[in-house]
C-alpha cells in the first residue's frame, strides 16, 4: 500500500525542513553556457552542466552525487559520492 495523501504531505514537509535550499542565482544561464562551451557538453549532459553551474555560482565547493563520472570534467568543483562522505 502507498502513503495516504496526508502521510505523503507530512513526509515531504519533513524532508523539506531537513535541508536549506538555494535560490536560482541571477546570471545562472551565463555560467551554464560558459561550462557547456568550455567542456563541449552535448545532449542530456547539459543538465549536469546546469547543476555544476548552479553550485559554482553559489560558491559551493563540493557536489554530492551518485554519478561522479557525469561531473569529472568540471574542475571548478569537487565531486564526492555518498560512499566517500561516509568514510
Amino acid at each position: 500500500m502507498g502513503f495516504s495523501p496526508e502521510e505523503a504531505y507530512r513526509d515531504c514537509q519533513r524532508f523539506l525542513n531537513a535541508f536549506s535550499f538555494l535560490e536560482e542565482p541571477v546570471g545562472i544561464a551565463d555560467e551554464w553556457l560558459k561550462l557547456v562551451q568550455k567542456y563541449s557538453v552535448q545532449g542530456k549532459q547539459v543538465h549536469d552542466a546546469r547543476l555544476a553551474a548552479f553550485a559554482i555560482a553559489h560558491g559551493v565547493d563540493a557536489l554530492l552525487t551518485l554519478n561522479p563520472e557525469d561531473f569529472v570534467r568540471y574542475t571548478e568543483i569537487k565531486i564526492v559520492t555518498p560512499h566517500e562522505v561516509l568514510q
